[in-house]
């Protein structure tokens, strides 16, 4: 079996730090969700300049991109709850060392996952805000000379 590689400091984090991360990612998740309502909402409020031909294949990407994210928050969301709940296998007074391995291990898959998705959140997030600003600014443009 293939050991798992990552700096040996997860070894050093305690039953609360992990729970603290648990935590953290679940307020964050449910941040986000909000945060995908009100982007939903201006994807909405747009739809008329985003399905605009000159717009069209760049919005659609962003916008399937941005659905993926939203599929993706739920699956996470679970799968960190799930962790969560498991947390008292590290608590427990009984020595499992391979329980509790696989309960790090599983707690370090989390932090890069968590990581890796955040980062590609936030590319997507901008690149609609900046598609958004080309709309707003072109129509600004278009009210001026009008």
């Amino acid at each position: 079996m293939k050991k798992k590689k990552y700096p040996k400091y997860i070894e050093w984090f305690s039953p609360e730090e992990m729970h603290e991360n648990s935590r953290s990612w679940i307020s964050q998740l449910a941040f986000i969700q909000h945060e995908q309502e009100f982007l939903n909402g201006l994807i909405t409020f747009y739809m008329r300049q985003l399905a605009d031909t000159r717009l069209f294949k760049r919005s659609k990407e962003i916008i399937q991109e941005l659905l993926k994210k939203e599929k993706d928050i739920t699956r996470l969301h679970d799968k960190v709850v799930k962790h969560e709940s498991q947390l008292d296998i590290m608590l427990d007074e009984v020595d499992q060392p391979k329980m509790e391995q696989a309960y790090r291990d599983e707690h370090h898959d989390l932090i890069q996952e968590m990581e890796a998705y955040e980062i590609e959140y936030q590319k997507t997030k901008k690149l609609l805000f900046k598609l958004i600003s080309e709309i707003i600014k072109k129509e600004k443009q278009h009210h001026l000379l009008n």
